[in-house]
């Protein structure tokens, strides 16, 4: 993973951390000044510390917003102390942040496209801001679509965005992949989907979040239905 380089800390401070779904909590923090100006693209990254703990979170929110919005992902046994203490912390504690960095998603080349959105978990933030981003300049794209990936309906934590996105006129699908009753996998995976669609992805772009094993997949899928490599659009 190439991390961005980021800035010196800056104090800023939480307004507000609630539960968002399972082992999920959305953080809501005044930012710290210029922060407004450096957010210039979905997909761009803080780091962020509290006390002791410290850990990088892409946005949640759109660039323009004046608060900074994360969906961070809570009690990951692999790690994952600072959002731990994020999602504690009481209203107007003080923490340090970082401007946001790094080159976000490239989506001017997915202008004049249809846009196949793909996230997995709270992988879906920076997708969030970049599908607002797109509708903000809604005539700009074609069609639209996202296919999200969870364990179950409990982890889905942003319900009330994608209804809202549908009656928008984007086209989402939910995927489930915790484990049936017995243990054995069920669901299917966002690149599954995508192939199972059986469209051409000639000019289309996909904006995707996960892990380099599901976005080698994805750029292989979308080679493999007539798209172009390069449209596989990522934040890092």
């Amino acid at each position: 993973m190439n991390l961005p380089v980021f800035t010196e800390y800056l104090p800023a401070r939480v307004l507000r951390a609630r539960p968002a779904a399972e082992a999920q909590a959305f953080i809501d923090v005044e930012p710290p000044p210029g922060f407004v100006r450096a957010y210039e693209r979905p997909g761009q990254f803080c780091k962020i510390r509290v006390g002791e703990c410290e850990g990088i979170f892409a946005m949640f929110s759109s660039p323009g917003e004046p608060v900074a919005r994360f969906l961070v992902r809570i009690g990951n046994p692999e790690g994952g102390e600072a959002a731990d203490c994020l999602a504690a912390a009481p209203d107007g504690a003080p923490i340090e942040m970082t401007l946001p960095a790094g080159e976000g998603f490239p989506l001017e080349k997915a202008k004049g496209r249809d846009v196949y959105f793909v996230a997995t978990g709270t992988g879906v933030a920076p997708v969030r801001a970049a599908i607002e981003e797109v509708l903000s300049e809604r005539s700009a794209y074609g069609a639209l679509s996202l296919d999200y990936g969870v364990r179950s309906e409990a982890h889905l934590a942003i319900r009330d965005d994608i209804e809202r996105w549908r009656s928008a006129g984007v086209g989402v699908d939910v995927h489930f992949s915790a484990p049936d009753e017995s243990g054995a996998p069920r669901g299917t995976t966002v690149q599954d989907a995508l192939r199972a669609r059986g469209r051409s992805l000639a000019g289309a772009a996909v904006v995707a979040v996960g892990q380099p094993e599901m976005l080698d997949a994805l750029q292989s899928e979308l080679v493999r239905l007539g798209g172009d490599a390069a449209l596989l659009l990522k934040n890092l």
